[in-house]
């Protein structure tokens, strides 16, 4: 349920991630929760966009998110497999690049969302069920955030 307190719940969050995945011309799918669960073995479609949720914490005005953000392809050519590793990262890099331009430039969320910098990346190589490779961001984002016990749905003394 949407209170007052944020525009921006995690489920807008998360939604406001699938349509940049969605509308981005390159990536051909999005999921999110724990990657485990993703069913790679029905998956054809590639690259991938995958957001993890890492943490939440609340402060006085901000309440903040944490998310492991993947972006990877899989390996197609078994004879030039390390050649194509290394441009799977390549591209992954570029598509994790379009994703924090378009954070950081205010075209996934509005002026009060903010993307809290520098952003860490790992590339990867022969990771989870198949052999995925690609880049691995942590991001954080902090929203606006009131304590306000008033919108608490509590039915107390």
């Amino acid at each position: 349920m949407a209170t007052a307190s944020s525009l921006y719940t995690y489920n807008v969050v998360v939604s406001k991630f699938q349509q940049f995945a969605e509308s981005h011309a390159l990536i051909r799918r999005f999921t999110h929760g724990q990657i485990s669960q993703a069913d790679l073995e029905k998956e054809t479609e590639y690259p991938w966009m995958h957001v993890t949720p890492t943490g939440i914490s609340f402060d006085k005005g901000q309440l903040s998110y944490t998310f492991d953000v993947f972006f990877a392809d899989l390996p197609r050519d078994k004879d030039e497999k390390t050649e194509y590793q290394k441009q799977a990262i390549s591209d992954c890099i570029l598509l994790a690049s379009d994703f924090v331009n378009m954070l950081e430039l205010g075209d996934i969320f509005d002026e009060s969302v903010v993307l809290t910098t520098p952003i860490s990346g790992s590339p990867f190589v022969e990771e989870f069920s198949h052999v995925l490779t690609g880049v691995q961001l942590s991001i954080e984002l902090a929203v606006d955030y009131t304590w306000n016990a008033c919108e608490i749905p509590y039915i107390g003394d």
